[in-house]
C-alpha cells in the first residue's frame, strides 16, 4: 500500500468520524427537551437541590390522601403496557415466586394494602389512609400512587391476614419478601419480627411466635429509601430522585411478591449448584433450617 493511499484512507476515516459526530449532535438537538435543561439549571440554582437533602419530605401527603379515589386505579402514565392496562388488583402476580423451591401450601399477600407516608423519625403509625397495590413501588403508576419517596420520609404498609385452616399447626410460618427497597422493618401484631437492608435481595422471617391465637393477624412494614439523596451510599444503579437524561425513576418500597408458607421444623432453605465444565460434574449444596440429623 502506497503512502498516498494510506493518507487517503486516514483522511476518509477522519471525515467519517466527523460526520458521525455531527449527525449525533443534530439528533440530540432534534430530541432535546427544554425541561431537561431547566431541571439542570434549577438543580444548580438550588430550587431542586432541596429534594436531595437527607431530611427532605413532602408536605402535601395529607391533602393527597383526601383526594385519592376509594377504588384502585392506575396513575396516568406516558408508557403503559397492555398487561398494565388490564391489571386486576384482586389477582396480582398470582404465580409462585420461587420455582426452585416450590411448596404446595402457600399464601400470596400481593394486592391492595393500606399505607401512610410520614417523617423518617416516626416510630409508630396508627393511621393508614391510603391504598397501594403491592408489589409495585410507590413511584410506579401501577401502585396507584405514582409519587416519589424522599430521604426524610418513611413509607408504612399495613394489611391483615388469616392462615388457612388446613395448614399444619405444628409447622413454622415463614413470611417471605422477594425484595424491598431499601431498608425494611417488619411487624406482626405489633411485634417486630425482623429487619432487612438491601433493595435487591429476598429475605424471610419466622413469624410463628408473633401470630395471634384468634386467627386475624396484622402485618406492618416500614420502609426507608434515601435513593441518591446527599450522603446516601446504597447500591441503586441509575435510580434518581429527580430523573432526567440517562437517569430513571427510583424504586422504593415493596417491589417483589410477598407470601406466607408453612414449613417443618427442619426444612430446606437454599440450594446452591456449582458446576465444573472441565470435569463435566455438578456439586449440589443443600442448606437447612433446623437440624437435618434430627
Amino acid at each position: 500500500m502506497t503512502q498516498t493511499l494510506k493518507r487517503s484512507l486516514i483522511i476518509l476515516l477522519i471525515l467519517a468520524l466527523a460526520l458521525a459526530t455531527i449527525l449525533l449532535f443534530l439528533s440530540a438537538l432534534l430530541h432535546f427537551k427544554p425541561e431537561m435543561l431547566a431541571r439542570h439549571l434549577l438543580r444548580e440554582s438550588g430550587d431542586v437541590a432541596a429534594l436531595f437533602h437527607p431530611d427532605h419530605r413532602s408536605t402535601d401527603w395529607p391533602a393527597w390522601f383526601q383526594k385519592q379515589q376509594p377504588e384502585w386505579q392506575v396513575v396516568e402514565a406516558a408508557l403503559l403496557t397492555p398487561w398494565g392496562e388490564k391489571m386486576n388488583p384482586e389477582r396480582v402476580l398470582p404465580e409462585y415466586p420461587r420455582p426452585q423451591l416450590r411448596r404446595d401450601q402457600w399464601m400470596n399477600l400481593n394486592g391492595l394494602w393500606s399505607f401512610n407516608v410520614v417523617s423518617r423519625e416516626t416510630e409508630k403509625v396508627e393511621a393508614f389512609p391510603g391504598k397501594i397495590l403491592v408489589p409495585f413501588s410507590i413511584e410506579a403508576p401501577l401502585s396507584g400512587v405514582g409519587r416519589p419517596l424522599f430521604a426524610g420520609e418513611r413509607l408504612w404498609y399495613q394489611r391483615s391476614f388469616e392462615l388457612p385452616d388446613n395448614w399444619d399447626t405444628e409447622h413454622k410460618i415463614l413470611l417471605n419478601f422477594g425484595a424491598v427497597d431499601y431498608q425494611a422493618e417488619v411487624f406482626v401484631n405489633n411485634s417486630k419480627v425482623g429487619e432487612h437492608k438491601g433493595g435487591y435481595t429476598p429475605f424471610s422471617f419466622d413469624i410463628s411466635a408473633a401470630l395471634s391465637e384468634s386467627g386475624l393477624n396484622s402485618l406492618v412494614v416500614a420502609v426507608w429509601d434515601p435513593s441518591n439523596a446527599d450522603g446516601a451510599t446504597q447500591q441503586r444503579g441509575k435510580q434518581h430522585i429527580n430523573p432526567a437524561n440517562v437517569f430513571y425513576t427510583a424504586t422504593s418500597g415493596i417491589w417483589q411478591t410477598v407470601w406466607l408458607e408453612p414449613v417443618a421444623s427442619t426444612s430446606i432453605s437454599r440450594v446452591n449448584v456449582s458446576t465444573d465444565i472441565a470435569d463435566g460434574t455438578a456439586a449440589v449444596t443443600v442448606k437447612f433450617r433446623g437440624n437435618p440429623r434430627g
